[in-house]
């Protein structure tokens, strides 16, 4: 009888989070690079009819 252990069973250990550091900061500068672009282009929305 094998038992099947899912992402949410496993305890977060410290080789765990070493693997997912580099990730995390590769999203960081994803996202300051977006917003840097957001801030310096400004998001155009199209005019509407009243």
């Amino acid at each position: 009888m094998s038992t099947k252990i899912t992402f949410f069973d496993k305890a977060i250990t410290t080789s765990s989070f070493e693997i997912y550091k580099p990730v995390f900061h590769i999203k960081v500068l994803w996202l300051m690079t977006m917003g840097g672009s957001l801030m310096a282009q400004g998001i155009h929305l199209p005019t509407t009819k009243s």
